[in-house]
């Protein structure tokens, strides 16, 4: 038995999936609109709070790369191997591209319930079958439309990979118009009480708009290895 109300805990459904993976498109899109990289999505590290609210949290590793441009791992600690795109693994290259493609894991992971991306495959021999073409199966509950999405996110190109952008309207139409709307209300919500709260004493500074574009054609190298 847990500690919460069951009176008020709902099974979870497609809708709930789906509003998930909307906000986190919503929330990369801004992160890639102000040139940051968040450089380690996964569903680890997405937190779901009140009334269906998610945050996507743990921006440590892109705070490191855009300080001092480069990030070099210099302990023996695991690489999220499942979660990395294809140049990220081969050349330690990372932008809001390998995003997109993490993204598409999030989106697996969300939809299988909970498992570990590539089940039965370890982690030595992936890369060898992305490049040959392996991508995640469909889980059983997914819809077509979601598979091929996350398939669209996995391209070995990266520059062919759709954008947030296109993966936030593309998530929007399946939503309902209300649930839409819901979350883009609470964006307004959150926008207006940031404004009242300001110090003026306080320069109101965009950091993030003086950051270097995370963008694969930039060749943003970073170095993972131990």
């Amino acid at each position: 038995k847990g500690d919460y109300d069951t009176a008020t805990v709902k099974p979870i459904a497609t809708k709930d999936l789906l509003c998930w993976a909307y906000q986190v498109t919503r929330g990369m899109e801004f992160l890639a609109s102000k040139k940051v990289m968040h450089g380690d999505l996964a569903c680890r590290n997405i937190l779901l709070a009140a009334d269906n609210v998610v945050k996507i949290c743990d921006f440590g590793l892109a705070k490191d790369i855009y300080k001092n441009d480069t990030y070099q791992k210099k302990t023996d600690g695991p690489l999220p191997i499942k979660w990395m795109a294809i140049e990220s693994i081969r050349d330690r290259i990372f932008s809001t591209q390998s995003d997109v493609w993490a993204f598409g894991i999030v989106l697996w992971e969300m939809f299988s319930l909970g498992k570990t991306p590539y089940p039965g495959i370890d982690a030595c021999d992936l890369y060898s079958m992305l490049v040959n073409g392996h991508r995640n199966e469909k889980p059983q509950i997914c819809p077509r439309a979601i598979h091929e999405m996350m398939l669209r996110t996995w391209d070995s190109q990266p520059q062919n990979r759709p954008n947030f952008l296109q993966l936030m309207d593309e998530l929007g139409d399946l939503l309902e118009e209300g649930e839409r709307d819901h979350y883009l209300d609470l964006t307004k919500r959150f926008d207006a009480s940031t404004n009242n709260g300001t110090n003026n004493a306080v320069e109101n500074k965009d950091y993030l708009g003086m950051m270097s574009p995370p963008d694969f054609l930039t060749q943003t190298s970073v170095s993972m290895r131990p």
